[in-house]
């Protein structure tokens, strides 16, 4: 419990370097310090990937705490969500609320590294067809993945303090 205690701050500290790099106005140089403090994260992360036991492991396993999937849902993952999240701007009220194949490390990690124009929608997507994510610019685009990332940031370092939290308790408790 002291190993998933430990990987687990270690990794909330990571998300707090993530989150304050996105505090910033969006330039090239601000883009490669979150992607850089993305990478920390990441890594972090990966030491804890492995520990899906306690408040991490599925709500079916005993004591899981579904916190695992709030912070990495992989392989739930939707881009075309988190593109149409982006036109309509639904991440500005904040991504706690919505799905978790829209927020997490998997959005934060398409929307600060992937450079493309394309949309991964068919073109049955109303923002396909209505033809507004053609409409968004290029500069538009960068903004708004930024402000996403932003939120996204903040809600994956809620959830990593509230797996410190439980781990702690965990090893307070001795189970």
């Amino acid at each position: 419990s002291a190993c998933i205690a430990s990987s687990a701050d270690e990794f909330r500290l990571a998300m707090i370097a993530v989150e304050q790099t996105l505090k910033v106005t969006p330039s090239t140089t601000a883009l490669a310090d979150a992607q850089a403090a993305f990478h920390k994260a990441m890594d972090a992360w990966q030491v804890s990937e492995v520990m899906q036991v306690g408040p991490a492991a599925p709500s079916t396993a005993m004591g899981g705490g579904d916190l695992r999937d709030q912070i990495y849902s992989w392989p739930l993952t939707n881009r075309c969500a988190i593109e149409e999240l982006l036109v309509s701007k639904g991440y500005e009220a904040g991504v706690g609320h919505l799905l978790i194949n829209r927020r997490g490390l998997y959005a934060l990690e398409y929307l600060l590294f992937y450079e493309g124009t394309e949309t991964a929608c068919p073109a049955t997507s109303p923002i396909v067809s209505s033809g507004s994510w053609a409409a968004l610019s290029p500069a538009d685009r960068q903004v708004r993945r930024w402000v996403y990332a932003g939120k996204v940031a903040g809600d994956v370092r809620v959830h990593a303090e509230s797996l410190v939290l439980a781990a702690r308790v965990i090893r307070a408790d001795g189970s």
